[in-house]
């Protein structure tokens, strides 16, 4: 499916709005992005789109909305209690303010945004935000610590259990590290990248490693995971940019490290 273009940067509300349910916000954009790119199976990019329409698949096996599955069924289970889809009074506690330089980017966004309420305030030529929530929760809406993230993090490297408590089974595990389809198009500085099931799978001199990145309104981040040697490195960042692709680079000078 085709990845969501400009308009992305206005699918947001604010502290106080009502949240979107993932099935009928799909509803309201599948018209626009329902052409496909690629024949499936025959070439491999990362689709927002797509993520939406997974979480839709979500709700209609589940009968539950997308964000109670996932509290339900990942966040409480590996007592992920900083993570949540809104800000939480113990996690607004101690929550970092997002930011982003005055740049084009900015401008673009600020046609599309209500700048009133999005913005706490311009400071050496950068934006700080207030709290902003994603409409899309499926690709971009979850809020958490870094602390959190390691326990999900920990739950994936040992095959989908954490502290006695399973998510996943071994064998979904596998088959989300498995190789789907070579990636065509990646933000990625390297070509080399294969798709999995929600990973990007890079084989590098002898090491296979999973791996992530994205960024929302005013944070960044980055996970890449050694599943073979038990390691996992991420990077997040309080503002749009990582590095201009999401923190690869960084993070992929702690994966050289000898830990």
């Amino acid at each position: 499916m085709p990845d969501a273009g400009n308009e992305i940067l206005g699918w947001i509300h604010y502290d106080g709005d009502p949240a979107l349910n993932q099935t009928e916000f799909l509803k309201e954009i599948l018209p626009r992005y329902s052409k496909l790119v690629y024949e499936p199976g025959t070439e491999g990019q990362y689709s927002n789109v797509g993520y939406i329409v997974l979480s839709a698949v979500i709700e209609a096996a589940s009968h539950q909305p997308y964000e109670e599955y996932v509290v339900d069924n990942i966040l409480k289970p590996l007592g992920m209690e900083h993570t949540h889809f809104m800000y939480t009074p113990e996690m607004q506690a101690v929550a970092a303010s997002g930011s982003h330089p005055n740049d084009l980017m900015g401008f673009m966004a600020s046609q599309l945004i209500d700048m009133d309420r999005a913005i706490q305030e311009k400071r050496n030529g950068r934006l700080w935000f207030n709290n902003i929530y994603s409409h899309q929760t499926a690709p971009t809406g979850l809020i958490g610590s870094p602390s959190d993230m390691a326990r999900f993090m920990m739950a994936i490297l040992n095959k989908g259990v954490l502290n006695e408590t399973r998510i996943l089974s071994a064998e979904s595990m596998e088959l989300m590290q498995t190789r789907q389809i070579a990636v065509t198009k990646s933000p990625a500085p390297i070509s080399n990248l294969d798709l999995g099931l929600g990973w990007f799978i890079l084989q590098e001199e002898g090491r296979v490693a999973l791996m992530h990145g994205g960024q929302g309104t005013s944070f960044a981040s980055f996970i890449k995971l050694y599943p073979e040697e038990g390691l996992g490195i991420l990077a997040v960042a309080n503002s749009t940019y990582l590095g201009r692709n999401f923190g690869f680079d960084i993070v992929n000078l702690a994966s050289n490290l000898d830990w």
